[in-house]
């Protein structure tokens, strides 16, 4: 979907061990763009929360993905 460093909910395939990959739903234009839209919120809201100590100052690193 074109995201880094975000988490956003979306469709996976589990196995054993977690995620064993991110399933790529064909979205039209007008999804894509909802998606990213909302994506830019909550990293707008992540931005005005971290300064006044609501969130954690470090970020925990991203799990890779069985595939990777």
């Amino acid at each position: 979907y074109g995201l880094q460093d975000i988490f956003m909910g979306v469709p996976v395939q589990i196995g054993r061990q977690g995620v064993d990959m991110v399933v790529e739903l064909n979205l039209s234009d007008r999804e894509l763009s909802a998606l990213h839209n909302s994506a830019k919120s909550v990293r707008e809201n992540i931005e005005l929360l971290e300064p006044v100590g609501l969130l954690p100052s470090e970020r925990l690193p991203a799990l890779p993905l069985k595939n990777e």
